[in-house]
């Protein structure tokens, strides 16, 4: 339902943000988008391993839905 929905759209748009690690405050060129691969790292952990199986899922469900697009 739409809680779903916008559960996933805030859930992409913190995988999308720069992380702390990622910004320099002393470079005058602005991050805006993370150039990390998974969750929290820039290689796989547990929090990915839980996280990723689950969306999934739900991408193959959501393949169900008349009129649902779910874009990766």
């Amino acid at each position: 339902g739409p809680s779903l929905l916008k559960a996933l759209e805030e859930a992409g748009q913190l995988f999308n943000s720069p992380l702390p690690d990622e910004i320099d405050a002393y470079s005058t060129e602005e991050v805006t988008v993370s150039s990390w691969k998974f969750w929290t790292e820039i290689e796989l952990t547990l929090v990915d391993c839980s996280l990723l199986p689950k969306l999934h899922i739900i991408k193959v469900v959501a393949k169900e839905i008349p009129k649902f697009s779910f874009s990766t």
